[in-house]
């Protein structure tokens, strides 16, 4: 099925962009002010979670972000709906439940901004701990491909956000790797984990981030930079956790 024409597509894209800065670029304040029809609601949260899993992890952000957009439509702690987005949240993690987001693209041919507005909430999971993930970047482009928008879209609102809401890093380079506890979890483990786990989980990353496994896959541009900056973090996090860690210094 094809995607929405460029046209269209573009000029609501440019709409809603305005909108979106006018909210800070806040998710949640977005749909506040735009609205998301109920029958959105299900594959946003199986794409949500599809972006969340991508590294192997959900993390505490995702989780109150998941939370603050489910308060913006009035859904509380109690309510039915709540555990079915949270079903939904967990299905998505596999790229099967993820999919749930293709039947969004009928729609969106007759409401265009209905999948723009998606993937404008989508967004902010990208980013992490004042990082760009990669792995995230991937995932979030195959959610919009998923929602029927074209790779310039995807491209334009990521670059938006890069530029304007993550100012502080957008081009700034990898982000410190600021005490020892943050190392261990850039490099995916906890501080109590032992030097040899911590080690082999630094192996892994960057076996995942390494040019060499990469040149063969389909990647962005914006996923490629964020891959190396991500591999500067993971070396300069190793750094500190070879000289800090008790196993070293005992």
């Amino acid at each position: 099925m094809s995607a929405v024409p460029e046209t269209r597509q573009t000029r609501a894209r440019d709409e809603l962009l305005q909108t979106l800065e006018a909210c800070g670029f806040n998710g949640p304040q977005f749909l506040e002010r735009t609205g998301l029809g109920r029958q959105a609601r299900s594959p946003l949260f199986a794409l949500m979670g599809f972006i969340a899993k991508a590294e192997g992890r959900v993390t505490g952000m995702d989780v109150r972000y998941a939370e603050r957009t489910m308060k913006v439509w009035g859904i509380g702690p109690k309510a039915g709906a709540r555990k079915r987005l949270i079903a939904d949240f967990t299905n998505g993690k596999s790229w099967q439940g993820a999919q749930a987001g293709a039947m969004l693209k009928l729609r969106g041919k007759l409401q265009p901004s209905l999948p723009l507005r998606m993937l404008m909430v989508l967004t902010p999971l990208c980013y992490q701990d004042q990082r760009l993930s990669p792995a995230r970047i991937d995932r979030y482009e195959q959610a919009g491909l998923a929602l029927g928008l074209s790779d310039e879209t995807i491209d334009v609102v990521l670059k938006r956000f890069r530029t304007k809401a993550w100012i502080t890093r957008a081009d700034a380079g990898p982000a410190p790797v600021s005490n020892f506890a943050a190392a261990c979890r850039l490099l995916g483990g906890k501080s109590s984990d032992s030097l040899i786990t911590l080690k082999g989980q630094y192996r892994r990353k960057m076996r995942q981030y390494h040019p060499d496994k990469r040149q063969h896959e389909k990647h962005s541009a914006a996923s490629e930079a964020a891959a190396r900056d991500r591999l500067l973090e993971l070396q300069k996090a190793w750094d500190i956790v070879r000289k800090q860690h008790p196993d070293a210094l005992s």
